[in-house]
């Protein structure tokens, strides 16, 4: 059963014919893959999807092509074409080279990256972006949840293996946390873990993702980092926690933070789960040792 800081992943029904009188945009909706849930309105007369830049749509799947397929406006029509990729484009599980699409075309690029195609009224636009947030966030924290966590460091575990790119994981726990519930409250412990969340979201960078992995723990993946490069930013991100005042009530609170890291390039074995848990037992040895540090899997 989830924990209930988990967020279950919000999926929408089929789509319907578009009433004629309505306001209407075509959009993808991914229904498989990264970011599942999210909206792509066409808004110019061409949307492009691949791995990598100048792609308008990026998407980190392991047998998506940097400039996979384009969807183009012609007249009331929108096509789909294939861009000369490596692993075909797919509509409705038939490889195409040119398509018109209709309400509810399943689209396929690379290995499980799956849009639907449908004719969205404006309002019911925001709507779909609202779930997609709610599916991939955690309420309370506001970061994103370990679904998406896990589901993200899968993708990008393809894309450093592929590459041969530096690729971290860092792992935070608030210590003591259950001691700090205890004796101020639950509300005071909310407050803590949300302003925390909050803080770390301010001094990590733009690509790395952060999310809510476990009751009182953040995880971080860090792209382009290596094993070194990830102690140092755990033990900054650990000094900032505890330098960091945090005040409820008038009274200031005591918080610090241990972290567990781990990286591709420093593990025998790799794997999405093996890198994951590797770091967890770094943080677990960080508790054991003492709280308020930093531990790197492998560190002797």
């Amino acid at each position: 059963m989830a924990n209930a800081w988990e967020e279950d992943t919000v999926v929408r029904g089929e789509a319907q014919e578009p009433a004629q009188t309505a306001q209407w945009r075509p959009c993808l909706i991914l229904v498989s893959g990264p970011n599942l849930g999210e909206v792509f309105p066409l808004l110019g007369d061409d949307l492009t999807i691949g791995r990598a830049p100048p792609a308008d749509v990026q998407i980190i799947d392991e047998g998506m092509s940097r400039r996979h397929a384009r969807v183009t406006r012609q007249g009331d029509a929108m096509v789909l074409e294939d861009l000369g990729s490596r692993n075909g484009t797919f509509c409705n599980g038939v490889k195409i080279t040119r398509h018109e699409l209709r309400e509810g075309d399943k689209v396929q690029l690379g290995a499980r990256t799956i849009f639907r195609f449908v004719r969205q009224e404006l309002m019911d636009e925001d709507y779909q972006r609202e779930l997609f947030q709610s599916a991939l966030r955690d309420v309370q924290t506001k970061v994103f949840n370990r679904r998406y966590f896990l589901d993200r460091l899968e993708s990008e575990f393809a894309y450093a293996a592929r590459h041969k790119v530096p690729l971290s994981l860092v792992i935070l726990d608030l210590d003591q946390f259950a001691a700090l519930n205890l004796e101020h409250g639950q509300a005071v412990g909310d407050y803590v873990l949300g302003a925390w969340a909050e803080h770390i979201g301010e001094w990590i960078r733009a690509e790395d993702v952060l999310a809510r992995v476990g009751p009182d723990e953040l995880g971080l993946i860090c792209r382009g980092i290596d094993a070194t490069g990830a102690r140092i930013f755990a033990e900054r991100l650990r000094r900032k926690t505890c330098e960091t005042p945090f005040e409820r009530g008038g009274v200031l609170l005591p918080v610090t933070a241990s972290a567990g890291t781990s990286s591709l390039q420093s593990l025998p074995t790799a794997s999405p789960a093996l890198l994951f848990e590797a770091a967890q037992r770094a943080l677990e040895r960080a508790k054991a040792e003492g709280r308020n540090r930093v531990i790197a899997a492998g560190d002797p």
